[in-house]
């Protein structure tokens, strides 16, 4: 039995490089740049435009040709090369990720994207440099909340919302935001968007661990939204949605570092 177990071992190894290899390869092909150490799971899950599936195919039934969506916290560019996509050469992509290294990945997975306008910057609630986080270890983590998670602290951009949208003279239709935490400050620096749009949608990450950094909670952040008229939806199979239940049981969660899902929010 363990003679057996130990001819098994290098089997699964040449198995996995032949794996691996060919999803990098596959990810040539499709101009599509990961971190070194992304699993080969996570990257054909973004090859097959399969990842957060429910949410995904929550923006290919919402999103239409000739829409303005804004991509917050776009971290390499999963969504934001789905969007392009969807709006079409009518439309248009804004997307911010203050990270120096996910965004040099961003470059590279938006560089053929004509419709995609990319910023290295956070976006919170006030404008200038604020402090960011980089979560060892765990691209999709960083942050510009204080973490108990190991990590460098370094100064990035800030920009708000409210004064970028009304610069540029956009009519924004969804904002897709996943910031880890940083969600309600982002909030406050787009107050005026929030209360005069009468039809844009919110598609947003809620992580009670990341938030409770911020001091808030996940029932917070949904008060706080529902003050300026927005009710919330889960996000069920197929993108389908529901109104949200009070106690979150019909949220799909994600398993990372910790439990997450993604709210939509809208006006109706």
């Amino acid at each position: 039995m363990i003679k057996n177990v130990k001819r098994f071992i290098p089997f699964k190894r040449t198995l996995k490089r032949m794996v691996n290899s060919y999803v990098d390869a596959w990810a040539a092909a499709r101009h599509f740049s990961f971190p070194s150490k992304y699993p080969w799971q996570w990257k054909a899950e973004m090859l097959r435009d399969n990842y957060e599936k429910d949410t995904t195919d929550l923006f290919k039934k919402t999103i239409e040709p000739g829409m303005i969506v804004v991509d917050v916290g776009a971290h390499i560019g999963y969504f934001t090369r789905l969007f392009s996509k969807l709006v079409g050469a009518e439309g248009a992509v804004f997307s911010f990720e203050p990270d120096p290294y996910n965004f040099s990945l961003l470059q590279k997975n938006t560089v053929r994207l004509n419709n995609v306008t990319i910023l290295n910057a956070a976006v919170s609630d006030r404008d200038g440099m604020i402090d960011f986080y980089e979560v060892e270890d765990s691209t999709g983590c960083h942050t510009t909340i204080p973490t108990t998670a190991p990590a460098k602290k370094l100064s990035v951009e800030a920009l708000t919302l409210d004064k970028f949208v009304k610069e540029k003279n956009l009519s924004v239709a969804i904002i897709k935001m996943d910031i880890e935490g940083g969600e309600p400050r982002a909030l406050v620096g787009m107050r005026e968007l929030l209360s005069k749009s009468k039809t844009l949608r919110i598609v947003m990450e809620l992580n009670p661990d990341a938030l409770s950094g911020s001091g808030t909670t996940p029932a917070a952040v949904i008060a706080s939204l529902k003050s300026h008229g927005f009710k919330a939806y889960a996000i069920l199979r197929g993108g389908k949605v529901e109104e949200l239940s009070p106690d979150f049981r019909n949220m799909v969660m994600y398993a990372g570092k910790s439990e997450y899902g993604n709210v939509l929010f809208e006006k109706k």
